[in-house]
C-alpha cells in the first residue's frame, strides 16, 4: 500500500533482530562454556523508531510512502472497548502501547562472551526482501 497508518509516538525507539542472528547466538552460546547459567540480551545493531523502519523498507523497495500518524490514546481507547465486546481486533490495543515503548538492549555482554555481532536492519531487510522475491538478487 501506499499509505501506511502509525499511531502514536514516532520516536519510540526498537532494534529489530535478523533471524539468523537469534539462530547464531543460540548456537554460539551452547559453544562457549562460559555463558553457561548467563542471561543475555541480544539486539538489533542499532535502535530505530518504526518510521525509520517503514523509510528503510520504502527505500528499497523504491517506493514512495506516505504515511499517515494517529494519535495513541483514542486508537486505544476504541480498541479497549472492541476487546470488552469480547472481539478480537487484528491488532489489540496492548500491541499499540507497546509499539509506543522504547525497546532499546545492551548486548555488549553478548558481544564480549560468545561474539555477538549483529546484522544491520539495513543489511537484513535486504536479504529477507530477496528471499521473498521482492527485490531481484544482484550479483
Amino acid at each position: 500500500s501506499p499509505v501506511i497508518i502509525t499511531v502514536g509516538n514516532k520516536k519510540a525507539l526498537q532494534q529489530p533482530i535478523y533471524v539468523k542472528d537469534i539462530a547464531c547466538s543460540i548456537v554460539n552460546v551452547l559453544a562457549h562454556d562460559g555463558t553457561i547459567g548467563r542471561c543475555y540480551n541480544i539486539a538489533g545493531a542499532h535502535a530505530l523508531t518504526f518510521i525509520e523502519i517503514i523509510d528503510i523498507i520504502a527505500r528499497k523497495l523504491n517506493k514512495n510512502i506516505y504515511k499517515i500518524n494517529l494519535p495513541v490514546g483514542p486508537i486505544v481507547r476504541i480498541l479497549r472497548f472492541i476487546e470488552s465486546l469480547n472481539i478480537i481486533p487484528k491488532i489489540k490495543a496492548e500491541q499499540i502501547e507497546r509499539l509506543n515503548e522504547d525497546k532499546v538492549f545492551d548486548y555488549s555482554a553478548a558481544s564480549a562472551d560468545f561474539g555477538y555481532n549483529p546484522t544491520s536492519f539495513d543489511e537484513g531487510i535486504v536479504v529477507e526482501l530477496k528471499e521473498l522475491g521482492l527485490l531481484s538478487i544482484q550479483y
